[in-house]
């Protein structure tokens, strides 16, 4: 009978692949979080010592509010794109999880039928067995 563990050793190997590619792009959606949080106290710090400066200081705030929203925004767009690559790379995991498990399930039909033609092959030679021996004994007697 066709052996499936062959199949099963590269349909696990498969899935550790893609559930380590999903661990990076949640790697990546982290590091962006980070960065967008990083983006917000700097703001943050910045604000507050415009507050304590004077108003020449605080004429180039404008200039570096507009270049905080730009980046806000490409963070943003980049944690967007992540976010869809993160979903698309779930189902791609919930798939290969799928077929693996199809894989395994053949593999422990497939040995459970085996060990049920094997059962009966014993109990056929066991019959065999003790149908012989009544009939020495049947013969003997």
């Amino acid at each position: 009978m066709a052996d499936y563990k062959a199949l099963i050793r590269i349909r696990k190997w498969a899935l550790d692949e893609q559930r380590r590619q999903l661990g990076q792009l949640n790697a990546a959606l982290n590091r962006i979080d980070e960065e967008l949080a990083r983006l917000a106290a700097e703001y943050e710090r910045e604000q507050e010592a415009i507050e304590e400066t004077d108003f020449i200081a605080a004429a180039g705030f404008g200039n570096y509010t507009e270049g905080m929203i730009i980046k806000r925004q490409e963070y943003s767009a980049a944690r967007a794109s992540v976010e869809q690559q993160i979903e698309a790379k779930t189902e791609e995991v919930r798939l290969a999880f799928q077929e693996l498990k199809k894989f395994e399930l053949a593999q422990e039909e497939l040995e459970a039928a085996e060990e049920a033609e094997q059962q009966r092959l014993e109990t056929i030679e066991l019959d065999d067995i003790a149908i012989e021996g009544f009939a020495r004994r049947k013969g003997d007697g």
